[in-house]
């Protein structure tokens, strides 16, 4: 439940103070308390959470990027000691998606950039490659950027950046994602308002 009791707690509040682990797991798995509330998310960290993958591989990180939590995004990846490089960089880039099919092409690209710039930050490391797919004809054949200096060259290309993070779900998420069948569907839907029918 997300109604205040008369401390100004939820039931979700409360079971994180309590490190009532089993109702908290309880509450969230029966849709009874709202995850995307950062205060939630900063108690369950507090108590020990973990960025840990689920059955189907996806971890807390990985979710709250999905559904476009930002600020939940922001603040897990700024946990160092429960979320890696790697992980940070993956959410950023599905915030990036996220953003793409909601038609905010600026923010896509801002978080795709912040991504790229993590692959090369840690100058004492090997940069962190990503795993190249075949081009794809329904993404126009298009390659996933690898550098700074190509994703700076995707610029304003909005053809370009669509079909960016269409690549990068299907390396993040895999082909048979809800994610990318959502965004092809979002990204053609934007197709058709442009009477670009070839794109559809």
């Amino acid at each position: 439940m997300n109604i205040l009791d008369l401390a100004d707690k939820t039931c979700l509040m409360s079971a994180c103070n309590k490190q009532q682990k089993n109702v908290i797991q309880l509450l969230l798995e029966t849709g009874s308390a709202n995850p995307n509330n950062l205060d939630i998310i900063q108690l369950l960290v507090n108590d020990g959470a973990q960025n840990t993958k689920d059955i189907d591989g996806r971890s807390p990180l990985m979710k709250a990027a999905i559904d476009d939590w930002s600020s939940i995004v922001e603040y897990l990846i700024s946990q160092t000691n429960i979320c890696s490089t790697s992980e940070c960089i993956e959410a950023l880039e599905l915030l990036g998606v996220a953003r793409c099919t909601r038609d905010l092409q600026t923010e896509a690209f801002h978080y795709l950039f912040r991504a790229m710039k993590m692959r090369f930050e840690d100058q004492s490391a090997p940069p962190i490659h990503k795993m190249v797919l075949a081009p794809v004809e329904a993404y126009a054949n298009h390659v996933e950027c690898q550098t700074i200096d190509e994703l700076e060259r995707l610029g304003h290309n909005l053809d370009a950046l669509r079909m960016e993070t269409l690549v990068v779900v299907e390396r993040l998420l895999g082909t048979k994602s809800a994610v990318l069948y959502d965004g092809l569907h979002k990204i053609g839907h934007f197709y058709l308002i442009e009477v670009k029918y070839d794109r559809c």
